[in-house]
This record gives structure tokens, C-alpha cells and sequence, in this order.
């Protein structure tokens, strides 16, 4: 019994210091990314970049009472998380503090997760692992945009739901919907957990198979219809240009090297989203090319003007992750967290599909921690595959040495 017991603290505190080390290594990440720019821009201290001054400059005008102008209201939660930070008279260094507060809650979220799904707490530390030492997500931490904060409430908004899904509480009802329009206000992509959301609850309802399909189908005429209804939402699919982008063969936003060749042809009123659909059915094999070629750039996050090592780099933090993700879903298919996972990581790349990859794939790093969920089960499936093995070998290793010593003890008495 004490030998158990001995067995049991010892793996305890193996695991206690596995957890000190992830985050020790991720402090420091973090403190080289604010102290020396280091994955970031070269230039310490909080990044800036791109989106930065529409934040900040919406904050100014919700603080002076002004307007928001431009594309800001579509990240509208995240301008007034600034402003709040503005208005209690704390300085804009708290926003990335606070950011890497929310990934450190969000790493346990994804913990909890993990362990749900498998049982065993070791899918947990792999998926935090890669999560939080990766250095192409911690160095999203210390910038003035949305990426850190909306990949930490995707990983919310999967445990919010798998919590309504499963209890049916009023209490885990209340928080999702908050982590909900949160996700949403932050990000516009945070619109897509709608229809996957009312998806779910009635795949998960008891109604019959035929009801649940045309059920389905319905919601996703109808979101399409909303969304071309509803002001804010169209303008916000519209501003990104899908039509044009779609027709000029746009693969990855700022890069026409990259274009594919698409078929000629006039479309009325191309600023408006929902008059692409005729031509995707006239052309349909070049649009699924064009998709294709955008979600592969999403998933697979080298590029040409990388170096050999910067992409050997970034091919280690995901291939061995994808495989193992692959694993993950084959071995816990029925689980409903991995469903739910899937259908969020199939759905924001729907919306590259129809839309562009990026230079910096930073689309890719709002669902890579959830991967990451995938691949912590997947490394847990091998080592239940693994360790039956391993033991019988360690069996047959023990065996050999005992008849060994069996045999040269033998040999001793028969000298003696």
C-alpha cells in the first residue's frame, strides 16, 4: 500500500512540476516578446500593427462620445474593453497584462477539456503545451488586436457550450450567452458560432433524423438571408470584398503573385456578398480550387519569402499536431466536445474559403489551440496503443534476465 502510495505522489509531483515548467517557459516568451520585441517586431514594449489605430481611435470616440467610425463597430468588444481600461485611468500596458491573463485562464479551459474527453489528465498537459509554448500564438499576446483575446473566447465558447449541452442549467445558459455575444462583439467572425450553435441543439434535440436535416437546412438558408438582411452584418461580410476578391483569384490578401486564374465574367452589384452565389454555380471547379488553395495556405502557414529555418520552425509546432489531432478524432469521434471542436474549426475555415488567407496566418491562430485540444487526445490514443506493448516488453525483459540469473547461479553452485 505505501508502494502505491509512494507511485502515485511521485507521478503527482512529476505533474506538478511538468505544469511549473510550461508556465515558467511561458513567462518567458512572453517577458523576451514585451522586453525585446523577439517574435514579434524587434521593437519592445506593446506591438502595433495594422488594425491597432482603428481600436484605439474608437476607444478616443466611445471616451469623447463621439461616433465610431469605419469598421469599427465590428470589433466593437474589443474597442471597449480599451476604453475601459482608458476610463478606470490604468495605462494601455494592462490590455496586453489582461490579454495574457485571459490565454492563461483560457490554457485551463482547454486542460479541463481535454481531460473531459480522454479521462486521462496527460491529453490536458499536451494540449497546454503546445498552446502556451508556442511562440507563433505568444507573440499575438502583446499586440493592440483582436487575435489573442478572440482565440481565447473560441476555447470559452466551446466549454460554455458543451456545458449548456450537456446540463441544461439555467446558470451555464446565462454564461454562454455571454461568452457568446462576447465572442461575437470581439471578432465578426464570431457570428459563424451562431448557426453552429442552433445546429447542435437541435442535432441533439429528439426529434427525428428527417425533422434534424431539414432543420439544418433551413438554418443555413436562413442565416445567409439574415445576413444579407440584417445592416451590420451585410456590411460587415461586405467590406472584405468577397465578390471582387473571389473573381480576381485572390488566395492570400496582398499578394496578386499568388492569384489563380478565374473565368471572366460581369457581376452586377459585386459589392454586394450574396450576388457571388451565381457565379460559384456557373464556375463551381474553379471557386472549390480557389478554397481549397485558401484553406490550405490557412492550415499550412509557411511561405515564400520564409526562411528554411523559420519554416521548419513553424512545420514542427503543426504538422506532428495535425497527425495527432487526426488521431484524436478517429479514436473520440462520439465525444461531443470533439464534435463541437470540429464543426468551430470547419466553420472559421469556411469563412477563409470565402474570403482570403493572410500574409501572417493569423486567421489560423484562432483555431489552433483547439487543434491543439485534438492533438492532446491523439497523443493520448498512441499511448494507450504504446504502453501494452512497451509492458509486454518490459515483461519479456524481465523474464530473460531472471532465467539468466537462475542459470548463472546454476553455474556457480556447479563450480563450488
Amino acid at each position: 500500500m505505501l508502494e502505491i502510495s509512494k507511485i502515485f505522489l511521485n507521478k503527482k509531483i512529476i505533474k506538478y512540476l511538468f505544469l511549473i515548467g510550461i508556465m515558467l517557459r511561458f513567462i518567458y516568451l512572453n517577458y523576451m516578446n514585451w522586453k525585446y520585441g523577439y517574435f514579434t517586431t524587434g521593437i519592445p514594449g506593446i506591438q502595433y500593427w495594422l488594425d491597432s489605430d482603428r481600436y484605439l481611435l474608437g476607444a478616443e470616440n466611445i471616451l469623447n462620445g463621439t461616433s465610431i467610425i469605419g469598421r469599427g463597430n465590428q470589433y466593437f468588444g474589443y474597442i471597449i474593453f480599451i476604453a475601459l481600461i482608458k476610463l478606470i485611468g490604468l495605462p494601455l500596458e494592462f490590455v496586453v497584462i489582461f490579454q495574457i491573463i485571459i490565454s492563461i485562464i483560457a490554457a485551463f479551459t482547454l486542460f479541463n477539456l481535454a481531460k473531459h474527453i480522454t479521462g486521462n489528465s496527460i491529453s490536458g498537459y499536451v494540449a497546454i503545451s503546445l498552446y502556451m509554448l508556442n511562440p507563433f500564438i505568444n507573440t499575438w499576446h502583446t499586440f493592440i488586436l483582436t487575435e489573442s483575446l478572440y482565440s481565447s473566447f473560441v476555447i470559452f465558447s466551446c466549454w460554455a457550450f458543451y456545458k449548456v449541452l450537456n446540463s441544461r442549467s439555467y446558470k451555464y445558459i446565462i454564461i454562454f450567452i455571454f461568452i457568446l455575444l462576447t465572442t461575437i462583439l470581439i471578432r465578426p467572425n464570431g457570428w459563424i458560432f451562431l448557426p453552429i450553435f442552433i445546429c447542435f441543439f437541435i442535432f441533439y434535440s429528439k426529434l427525428k433524423l428527417k425533422v434534424k436535416i431539414s432543420s439544418v437546412i433551413i438554418i443555413f438558408f436562413s442565416f445567409i438571408i439574415l445576413a444579407n438582411s440584417i445592416p451590420t452584418l451585410q456590411k460587415a461580410i461586405n467590406v472584405t470584398t468577397p465578390v471582387e476578391l473571389m473573381k480576381k483569384g485572390e488566395v492570400i490578401w496582398g499578394h496578386p503573385e499568388l492569384r489563380i486564374e478565374m473565368p471572366k465574367e460581369e457581376i452586377k452589384n459585386q459589392e454586394n456578398w450574396s450576388q457571388g452565389y451565381k457565379y460559384i454555380i456557373k464556375h463551381p471547379i474553379s471557386c472549390i480550387k480557389l478554397a481549397f488553395l485558401r484553406i490550405g495556405n490557412m492550415f499550412i502557414q509557411i511561405r515564400s519569402h520564409h526562411s528554411t529555418i523559420y519554416k521548419a520552425h513553424i512545420l514542427l509546432w503543426i504538422i506532428p499536431a495535425y497527425f495527432l489531432a487526426f488521431l484524436g478524432i478517429i479514436k473520440y469521434r462520439k465525444s461531443m466536445i470533439i464534435r463541437i471542436v470540429l464543426a468551430v474549426i470547419v466553420g472559421h475555415a469556411f469563412i477563409v474559403a470565402l474570403t482570403y488567407s493572410t500574409h501572417e496566418s493569423r486567421f489560423l491562430i484562432y483555431i489552433l489551440p483547439i487543434i491543439y485540444l485534438l492533438s492532446g487526445c491523439g497523443f493520448v490514443s498512441v499511448l494507450q496503443k504504446v504502453t501494452p506493448f512497451l509492458t509486454k516488453q518490459k515483461a519479456a525483459l524481465k523474464r530473460r534476465m531472471y532465467k539468466r540469473d537462475v542459470q548463472d547461479s546454476s553455474k556457480n553452485k556447479g563450480s563450488i
